[in-house]
């Protein structure tokens, strides 16, 4: 009897920790929690001055606007435009920290910003 508790309560959390896998996203997030989260990340990972991490964060607060109020014209966009919408952005955004991060600092940018963007297409091919 005891068995069949512990493998009625395994395969219980089990399919609870796949429901909860599969919801998306959770709560949407304003573009000044967004900024944030961005900003305290790479305050962190890039060891960001004050200085700096006001800066960033106030170019993330202007892209978290900007695509927040572009938001119904992206979601309409096919998978295509929308790829073409976020190289754009990507490219604009390194632009943009050139003028805040120290050449090191920029390298480890590019980077995670690269591995991400790569980690996003293997998602999305699997669907």
């Amino acid at each position: 009897m005891k068995t069949m508790t512990v493998i009625a309560a395994l395969f219980l959390a089990l399919l609870a920790g796949n429901i909860y896998a599969q919801q998306k996203g959770g709560p949407h997030k304003t573009p000044e929690e967004f900024a944030r989260h961005r900003s305290d990340m790479l305050k962190t990972e890039l060891q960001l001055t004050d200085e700096q991490y006001n800066q960033v964060y106030n170019i993330f607060l202007e892209e978290s606007r900007r695509i927040e109020s572009e938001r119904e014209k992206i979601n309409g966009l096919d998978e295509d435009a929308r790829d073409d919408f976020r190289a754009k952005n990507r490219e604009q955004l390194l632009e943009k920290m050139k003028g805040v991060l120290t050449k090191e600092q920029l390298q480890k940018f590019s980077e995670r910003s690269k591995h991400k963007h790569e980690g996003r297409k293997g998602r999305d091919s699997d669907r």
